[in-house]
């Protein structure tokens, strides 16, 4: 239900973007990896990144069993991140894709993304009689230090390119994996929806929420 509310076409233009998901603690060494190339222009993988895509791809598969054999794991994102997925997600619900998106972007591409073609990406069908009453976080692992925030940094800099944003470069120091449930009220009727997002802290920028599943991403990148 929430992507029926906010779809997102072309404007996020992250080629090549690889998030790590890390280990839930010191005894396990699950990882999820997730790309994303959302774009009708075509844009270089850089090597690197290349090279870093294929050896997650085949150790994917390995690491998610271990995560499943040590019976999973949560480390709480914290309030602030959680407080910045619950507004995001009302935005969505209750108000203007404008406000949305500031959840989305740091300043230089938000402001970009609104003022240029690819606010036209974007469909909003928030009405403010909606609400979001309860959001819980149902899994939460944090993203691998060494590939996860380099590749995530990626992200935000390929759309920052992709969107004319000349000498902006992201710097990503903390991240998470989550999904969730939330509960809303849509036009006075009760309904739930569960989703699969990425949370990232970018320094001087706070907060961020990617708006896809690493399933999603992987899904992209192999397109």
């Amino acid at each position: 239900m929430i992507k029926e509310f906010l779809t997102i076409i072309t404007c996020i233009a992250a080629a090549g973007s690889l998030v790590s998901c890390g280990s839930t603690d010191s005894s396990s060494e699950a990882t999820v990896t997730a790309t994303e190339t959302v774009s009708t222009r075509k844009v270089e993988i850089p090597s690197a990144a290349q090279k870093a895509i294929e050896n997650m791809k085949e150790k994917a598969s390995e690491n998610a069993g271990k995560l499943k054999t040590s019976g999973g794991g949560f480390i709480d994102p914290g309030k602030e991140a959680k407080a910045v997925l619950r507004e995001c997600i009302n935005t969505m619900f209750t108000s203007t894709v404008e406000d949305t998106l500031k959840y989305f972007y740091p300043e230089p591409i938000y402001s970009a993304v609104i003022n240029g073609d690819a606010r036209n990406n974007f469909k909003s069908q928030g009405v403010p009689g909606n609400e979001v009453t309860d959001l819980r976080l149902d899994s939460s692992t944090r993203l691998a230090p060494d590939t996860g925030y380099a590749l995530a940094e990626m992200y935000f800099n390929k759309n920052a390119e992709s969107n004319g944003v000349t000498g902006y470069s992201a710097k990503v120091i903390n991240g998470f994996c989550i999904s969730f449930t939330a509960d809303l009220v849509i036009n006075g009727q009760k309904d739930t929806d569960s989703e699969k997002m990425i949370l990232v802290e970018l320094e001087n920028d706070g907060w961020k929420v990617i708006p896809m599943s690493t399933d999603d991403l992987m899904k992209a990148v192999k397109e």
